[in-house]
């Protein structure tokens, strides 16, 4: 990717003009179909630790309480920190909440490519977050070991 085609893709006014001065959203810009999977989703979910404000769920528009799908768990060193609850994840995503997860370029190393090539191009800080639709997407809560399996589809 050039300072050119991105240039071209964002108008040719971007780099000068819009750059840290506006928010432009261009569909279609880069395409990053397969870039991440639900599987890969599915990963990241039950292998970190992933806690408010880096994880949450919202419906219309409120930031849900953690402790609707998640167990508090003590540390030895009584810490506490939440466990995802993978039914409890479900049922809310299946009443229509949305799960946001910030800096997923940080647990999945494609997108932290794609986003280094950003931050190469135009010199400044790209930060990837994701989100999954309640009813855009379904969990498929799996007892064993806490795994969380999220797919596209009701």
């Amino acid at each position: 990717m050039t300072h050119t085609s991105i240039a071209a893709c964002l108008g040719e006014d971007f780099l000068a003009q819009a750059l840290h001065r506006e928010y432009r959203h261009v569909p279609g810009t880069l395409d990053v179909a397969g870039l991440m999977t639900w599987d890969d989703l599915n990963n990241i979910l039950a292998a970190h630790r992933l806690e408010p404000p880096r994880m949450r769920l919202f419906r219309d528009g409120e930031t849900l309480l953690v402790g609707g799908y998640t167990t508090p768990v003590a540390t030895r060193r009584h810490t506490v920190w939440h466990r995802l609850h993978p039914a409890e994840l479900h049922a809310r995503l299946t009443e229509g909440a949305s799960l946001a997860l910030d800096s997923v370029d940080e647990l999945h190393p494609p997108l932290a490519r794609l986003c280094e090539a950003i931050e190469r191009d135009l010199r400044t800080r790209v930060q990837a977050p994701r989100g999954a639709g309640g009813r855009r997407g379904r969990v498929d809560a799996l007892r064993r070991r806490e795994h969380v399996r999220v797919r596209p589809g009701s």
